[in-house]
């Protein structure tokens, strides 16, 4: 009988161990938290979500999509980009204790805000994570719960790399409150200075730790003018943001995010889009404006978000896929479900 010998494997070290943790999916994550006591303390600690959601933000893969089913809003879809198709991978419910038939409100990280119940005039608000399926709810502060206004109410959601914390802001014309996921609690109420009182305010998108909203006035189905709102991480506070030059008629506006840039997609024709890039400077802030004509002539696209400094991901209305859109290239792909 030929004997065997016994090969030593080698310990990686803890600090490797979990480099290659952080940059694997979150999905895989779940997982492995049962491969051992060790993995699971190194995926569950504070410190290691946060060089996860670095290692992220990092990747130059944005291919996952998620979008909620309409009308009933009771999961969340999420499905991979491949190959110009969109890869179906799981339908992830709600859970019961807050499912309802409102819609997402914002997002950031892959953490969204919904409104979760309306119950005599008070709202009660959750934060869902969908890939680790956890969540918070609180109410809203009665001083700005109670002045809601129909499109004059700001929802926001940013994360704050100092204190290692998921905020959320709530404003409506005159004051606002931050709530914090991680201590659980509200700030005071403050009064908000400054800001454009005209107009109705969209969906916002967060960028680089602050959160971003149009301000926009239409008539007749034309946007005539317009604002962009923001609100900064650092001081907690409202400002508006160097506008660029605008040609009015406009009757898509709407405001997206890409490799640390504010996105600005504008349609005033049914062909016709004018897409422009956010740039922070050391002493002025300015705008790189990049004008492009799709093949097909579809009207009034909605951009849902850039995957590249190429690509953006388009939903229209009346059609039941998205579509992806390459500005360089000029090409227009309907992405099916598989």
């Amino acid at each position: 009988m030929t004997g065997r010998k016994k090969v030593k494997g080698r310990i990686l070290p803890h600090d490797i161990i979990e480099d290659i943790l952080s940059r694997v999916p979150v999905k895989d994550l779940l997982r492995f938290k049962a491969v051992s006591k060790q993995w699971e303390a190194t995926i569950s600690d504070p410190g290691f979500a946060e060089k996860h959601l670095q290692q992220y933000k990092k990747s130059s893969s944005w291919n996952l999509i998620a979008w909620e089913e309409w009308p009933l809003l009771k999961r969340m879809n999420v499905a991979e980009l491949k190959n110009n198709n969109l890869n179906f991978l799981s339908a992830i419910e709600h859970s019961s204790e807050y499912s309802s038939g409102y819609g997402i409100l914002c997002d950031c990280d892959g953490i969204y805000l919904k409104l979760s119940k309306l119950l005599d005039g008070i709202k009660t608000y959750v934060v869902w994570n969908p890939s680790c399926r956890a969540y918070i709810e609180f109410i809203c502060p009665k001083e700005v719960n109670d002045s809601y206004r129909s499109g004059r109410t700001l929802y926001g959601i940013y994360y704050n790399p100092v204190m290692k914390d998921y905020k959320v802001v709530i404003a409506d014309t005159t004051r606002y409150a931050v709530f914090s996921c991680r201590y659980r609690k509200w700030s005071e109420v403050k009064e908000i200075e400054g800001i454009p009182q005209n107009g109705s305010c969209d969906s916002g998108v967060s960028c680089n730790g602050s959160f971003y909203w149009p301000l926009v006035q239409r008539r007749g189905g034309h946007i005539v003018d317009f604002d962009i709102i923001c609100f900064d991480w650092k001081d907690e506070m409202f400002n508006t943001v160097v506008l660029p030059e605008f040609k009015g008629n406009s009757r898509i506006f709407n405001l997206t995010s890409c490799g640390g840039h504010l996105r600005l997609v504008e349609n005033s024709r049914p062909n016709e889009m004018r897409m422009l890039k956010y740039i922070e400077g050391d002493e002025i802030d300015s705008w790189m404006e990049c004008k492009a004509k799709m093949p097909i002539p579809y009207r009034s696209p909605f951009p849902i978000c850039w995957l590249s400094e190429d690509e953006i991901l388009l939903d229209f209305k009346r059609m039941p896929d998205f579509l992806l859109y390459n500005v360089c290239k000029n090409t227009l792909d309907i992405l099916l479900i598989l």
